[in-house]
């Protein structure tokens, strides 16, 4: 819209009208009719797409019409005509070119499954990213919802700055997985980033054979089994093949030394080693100190902190000065689950659980053997991240 400069004689003066001065014989300026509708018409077409009825005596009905409009957004976006990761949208005034820096707002029609791609009018499409140049992977956006993209010439691509109702959030915690046995593991196609930490299985205390009469037997608790720990990017190979995980299995209960635990893995990222066996010591006289050390626990994890050693397993003891201090050893701790309690005299160990060390068998006297508390199998939790 502009003032009639092209209609002859309509008497403007430096581009605008002037009204007409007598004294000085300046003629006032015309206003053509065609001017004139053109004027009132839009002003009418902006209070009629806010849905008012014109009224010729009202005066502020432009004003209430724009701030209506402005209320709904319904100027403020685009609707979507494309397809599932092709979105496409007709905007007034017209896209024609992409300037560096020009931000869009569209209303969804679907949502994406994977990499998409954005087209104003009949611009040519170019990808949509995320702002660490990430493609979409799918559900970033969802159908109906409101999408704003910002476009980058260094990049030649929409920059997701915006999605409503979409996982487009990077960093959000998506799922926590615990596996307790050997398996395999298949990131979802929205998964970015893994968190793993892994305990190997816990060692067994030490157990006791029969014995003779006057003779005794204690046994060490078993160490627990290391921790590891890592945060790890997902890439496509993780997606289509998985990642094996291996739990290692609890040194297994005996009737003599005990027995190490299995190493945990987490593919060939990451790997947690079982803690190792107490061991035990028999005397020929029970008027003896006796002591056990429960020397497993030192078991090496790969990892970034807060990866460590299990716990080692604790003494067992013999004492017969003070015969309620006499006891098996009891498991060493794992990051993830408690070791096998202290046992008292003549009696099987206590099993560990998660990584934790069985415990010992303390004995004085008997013919019967008993079992030493087994390790607890080890652990995989998996924090998924977008």
């Amino acid at each position: 819209m502009d003032y009639p400069k092209s209609v002859p004689n309509v008497g403007l003066v430096g581009g605008k009208f002037v009204d007409e001065n007598a004294a000085s014989g300046v003629v006032g300026s015309l206003i053509p009719s065609a001017w004139g509708n053109a004027v009132t018409d839009e002003m009418l077409a902006v209070i009629q797409a806010a849905n008012l009825t014109p009224a010729e005596g009202q005066s502020d009905q432009l004003l209430t019409a724009i701030r209506q409009i402005d209320q709904t957004g319904a100027a403020s976006y685009a609707v979507d005509t494309g397809t599932a990761n092709t979105y496409k949208a007709a905007y007034t005034p017209k896209v024609t070119a992409l300037a560096d820096g020009l931000i869009l707002r569209f209303k969804a029609k679907t949502a994406n499954t994977g990499a998409a791609t954005f087209a104003p009018d009949s611009v040519t499409a170019k990808p949509i990213i995320l702002s660490a140049g990430a493609p979409l992977i799918g559900g970033e956006i969802t159908a109906a919802g409101f999408i704003t993209v910002q476009y980058s010439s260094a990049l030649d691509a929409w920059l997701l700055l915006s999605a409503t109702g979409g996982s487009a959030q990077q960093g959000r915690l998506l799922r926590v997985w615990i596996f307790d046995v050997t398996s395999t593991y298949y990131p979802a196609a929205q998964v970015r980033r893994v968190e793993v930490e892994l305990v190997g299985g816990g060692g067994s205390g030490a157990g006791s054979a029969a014995l003779s009469s006057g003779n005794a037997s204690v046994g060490g608790g078993g160490g627990a089994g290391g921790y590891a720990h890592s945060l790890l990017d997902v890439t496509d190979t993780m997606r289509a093949t998985g990642v094996p995980i291996t739990i290692g299995a609890g040194g297994a209960g005996s009737q003599a030394g005990g027995n190490v635990g299995g190493t945990s893995s987490f593919g060939t990222y990451l790997s947690a080693l079982g803690g190792t066996g107490g061991t035990r010591t028999v005397s020929a006289s029970t008027n003896l100190f006796v002591s056990s050390a429960g020397v497993g626990g030192r078991a090496a994890a790969d990892g970034v902190f807060p990866s460590c050693a299990g716990e080692d397993g604790a003494y067992g003891e013999n004492n017969p000065y003070q015969g309620t201090a006499s006891h098996g050893g009891a498991g060493g701790r794992s990051a993830m689950g408690y070791g096998g309690v202290a046992q008292s005299v003549n009696s099987n160990g206590n099993d560990g659980s998660r990584g934790g060390g069985g415990s010992g068998v303390y004995s004085v006297s008997t013919t019967t053997a008993y079992n030493s508390g087994k390790g607890g199998n080890g652990c995989c939790v998996i924090r998924e991240y977008y």
